[in-house]
């Protein structure tokens, strides 16, 4: 059902009016006018609390820095790539929320931040297992 000019119409064929017998026919549809998006809001006017992304990345890591069964061969395996990854995104997270976030957010991101570069260092400082 098109209309002559190339748009869309829509026919109400429900039938609501008793004396009327033809469908209420309704006009072409309006397309939404093509502007500009909105912009973002602001970040630092986001409501949030960073304290569970915190939380997920920190135990992320702390998981990578742990001991777990190689699928392939059993062997318990740690992986640093992925511990200096999470690592890696609570700075992030760290440092573009500077002077944004809450005392006890920035105390959470620094124990946090210590424990695992901690965990990591005296991984890191062991010898290999052969």
């Amino acid at each position: 059902m098109t209309d002559q000019d190339g748009g869309f119409r829509v026919t109400d064929r429900r039938g609501h009016a008793k004396d009327d017998s033809s469908p209420a026919t309704i006009g072409p549809l309006a397309a939404e006018p093509a502007g500009p998006a909105a912009p973002p809001p602001d970040v630092a006017s986001l409501p949030g609390d960073l304290r569970p992304l915190v939380v997920m990345l920190a135990n992320f890591a702390l998981l990578a820095l742990e001991p777990a069964p190689d699928p392939g061969t059993g062997e318990p395996q740690i992986d640093l790539a992925q511990a200096e990854d999470a690592i890696q995104g609570l700075l992030t997270v760290r440092d573009r929320t500077e002077g944004r976030r809450t005392a006890e957010e920035t105390e959470l991101f620094e124990r946090a931040l210590h424990q695992i570069q901690l965990r990591y260092t005296e991984i890191d400082a062991r010898p290999p297992r052969h």
